[in-house]
Order: C-alpha cells, then sequence, then structure tokens
C-alpha cells in the first residue's frame, strides 16, 4: 500500500488539468495517463481534481485542439482516449468537433476535417446557431475548400439553416460566390431571366456572382 502510494506521488503531474497540457501532446499524454489511472483507484489522492480538470473538461481540451489546429493532438483524442467523434464539444451552439473544424479555412484545418469525417464524423450533424450544420457553417465563414469536401463527403445543401435558408441561399446571403456553382442548381436560380432589368438585380445577381456561374465569360 505504501508502495503504491509512493508510486501515485512520484508519477503525479504537476496539474491535473487536460486543457492547461495544451498544445505540448508528450504533456496531454502524461496528464491523461495519470488522470484515467487516478480517477479509479481510490489510493490516488487527486482523483477529485482529475475528475473534475481532465475527465469532464475533454470535450472542451478536444475544441481547443480543433481550433489551435493540432491534429496529432484531435487524432489522440479520438483514437487513445476514445473520445466519440459526434461528441458535443460547445454547449453553447450543440457543435460537434466537425461543426468546429469547419469554422476554420486553413490547410492544416482541412486536414483535421479530412481526419474527423475518415473517423466517423456525421456531415449533417445538426447545432443550434444559424449556420446548424458543418456545411452551412464552412459556407458562412467562406471555407470554400471545406465546404467543397464535405459537399463530396454527403453533405447535405437542402438542409436549412435557422431562418430557414438552405445552402444556396445561404451562399448568397453570405456573398460566398465561389461555393455557389457546387451547390445544385444554385447557379441557375439566380441566373434565371426573371431578374433582367429588376431593380434590385444588382444586389440578387451581383458581378461577383456572375463570374463564379458563368466562369470565363
Amino acid at each position: 500500500m505504501v508502495l503504491a502510494a509512493m508510486l501515485w506521488t512520484l508519477q503525479g503531474c504537476t496539474h491535473y488539468s487536460i486543457v492547461a497540457a495544451l498544445p505540448d501532446l508528450d504533456e496531454v499524454q502524461r496528464v491523461w495517463n495519470y488522470c484515467s489511472r487516478c480517477v479509479v483507484d481510490k489510493r490516488c489522492e487527486e482523483r477529485e481534481e482529475c475528475e473534475v480538470d481532465t475527465m469532464r473538461n475533454l470535450p472542451s481540451a478536444l475544441n481547443h485542439a480543433i481550433a489551435r489546429q493540432h491534429l496529432d493532438i484531435v487524432r489522440y483524442f479520438i483514437e487513445v482516449v476514445g473520445m466519440d467523434v459526434n461528441t458535443i464539444i460547445d454547449d453553447t451552439y450543440q457543435s460537434t468537433p466537425l461543426r468546429i473544424s469547419a469554422y476554420y479555412g486553413s490547410a492544416k484545418q482541412l486536414e483535421i476535417l479530412r481526419y474527423l469525417v475518415s473517423a466517423g464524423a456525421d456531415v449533417n450533424a445538426l447545432g443550434t446557431s444559424h449556420a446548424r450544420t458543418p456545411l452551412l457553417t464552412a459556407i458562412w465563414k467562406g471555407n470554400t475548400e471545406g465546404a467543397r469536401f464535405l459537399l463530396a463527403h454527403g453533405a447535405d445543401p437542402s438542409i436549412q439553416s435557422d431562418r430557414g435558408w438552405d445552402a444556396c441561399m445561404f451562399a448568397h446571403r453570405w456573398s460566398h460566390w465561389a461555393i455557389m456553382p457546387d451547390l445544385p442548381g444554385c447557379c441557375a436560380k439566380f441566373l434565371d431571366k426573371r431578374w433582367d432589368g429588376d431593380p434590385v438585380e444588382a444586389r440578387v445577381r451581383p458581378p461577383e456572382l456572375i463570374a463564379a456561374c458563368r466562369p470565363g465569360v
């Protein structure tokens, strides 16, 4: 018993927060390895700290890892820690990891987006913000490559935003012209001749839209 207690002390961490361990993968591993054992061992004096600062904070830690673009840590949480790839990691808008990743448009975030989909992420998971799905989120933030990837992997462009806009109308609302040719029937909706001569044509069918939908014209 004494030896076991000494081992816990020697192996203990200077802190027990999985979020504070970011973005160092080695530190994340150290905190997780210690706390995942500590919480099930009555001899561990830091059980409460590990429960509060690590076990309950795993969703927040995964959120931070995605936001900070650390694919290695994201993979660790999913593959080693065993977190559900579709777990809610943002309570405010009921966001999954995929929706958080779709919010960003960098090359590193696209790698994370691809990994999450390969790991089984639901491309049509619904949140509670105005951009309710990963696809709508990517469109809202101008993440063209992310939106295209999601469309190629089953994202449904007919799912509507909180105001009843499908992906096409949502792209128009947020001036994301580049994605409109990738949305079925979207360009045709706005290139329809009925807009010719309309007083609001410049707003409904601006030059940027025409350039995106009629490349080379």
